[in-house]
């Protein structure tokens, strides 16, 4: 074979390798399509953010809040679209005076999850006077239902929010004996797969310090020995910690399990 022969095949191989390349680059442009495209090829705002795109290209696509909140973007996103926050603040008022409001009768669970839908956040508001959020002011008088509403769209991060006494909503649900509450706010933990996150002090939702020092399971501790609702509250966070217990030790032996097959290999 001649040297002229092999430097033609090497050739021809370079600009096989160039546009096998090249036929990714489109097909990916394809797949990950502008935002704008994708809302005209009539895709879903979630489907638009499955593609990668950022809830800034969403919006200007022309998806609405509404539909953005229910593709799964959270409060935190939407700092990034300056233009939006007026409008979430404006709704987060509007929620706060619906559960603040409305008590000893309770909040309206159809207004919660209309506002909820549209953008609302339970902790987007705290009361100037007593630094009490919707969340908050729901949990303490035992509005599960509008607790439930209102988690559907908050990160854990959120739920750490404290009143000025340092109360947080389940703090003050396990302290006044508000035992779905207490499950609700938990169950949240575990869907968001936030069981682990931690505030500055390296402390976990459950763990963290609140009202009088106390975390919320020893809050309703000091009420347990007069007070079967309290007690209730109780066997709730030992549920909520067995179960965390057996999830970290299957988490372990999953990971010891593919390790030694690893090894084996």
């Amino acid at each position: 074979m001649s040297a002229s022969a092999t430097k033609t095949g090497e050739e021809r191989e370079d600009i096989s390798t160039d546009l096998t390349k090249r036929i990714g680059e489109l097909e990916r442009s394809l797949l990950i399509a502008p935002a704008k495209r994708c809302k005209n090829a009539g895709f879903s705002a979630k489907e638009c953010k499955e593609a990668g795109h950022s809830l800034q290209q969403i919006r200007d696509a022309g998806y609405t809040i509404p539909e953005c909140v229910k593709a799964g973007f959270l409060r935190a996103d939407f700092l990034g679209v300056p233009r939006d926050l007026p409008i979430l603040s404006s709704l987060d008022k509007k929620l706060f005076d619906e559960v603040s409001n409305s008590f000893p009768g309770g909040c309206r669970p159809t207004e919660v999850k209309r506002l909820v839908k549209l953008g609302a956040n339970g902790s987007g508001y705290k009361n100037p006077n007593g630094g009490e959020t919707a969340l908050i002011f729901a949990a303490n008088n035992n509005n599960s239902e509008c607790v439930k509403l209102m988690l559907s769209t908050m990160s854990t991060d959120e739920l750490t929010v404290a009143d000025t006494n340092g109360m947080t909503a389940l703090s003050g649900a396990a302290y006044y004996g508000n035992a779905k509450c207490v499950e609700s706010l938990l169950q949240h933990m575990g869907r968001r797969g936030d069981d682990d996150a931690r505030n500055d002090f390296n402390e976990t939702l459950v763990t963290m310090k609140t009202y009088s020092g106390k975390t919320a399971k020893e809050l309703a501790q000091d009420f347990a020995t007069r007070n079967i609702r309290h007690t209730q509250v109780l066997e709730v966070f030992k549920k909520y910690e067995t179960e965390t217990a057996s999830a970290v030790a299957a988490s372990a032996a999953s990971t010891a399990a593919s390790a030694s097959s690893g090894a084996k290999k």
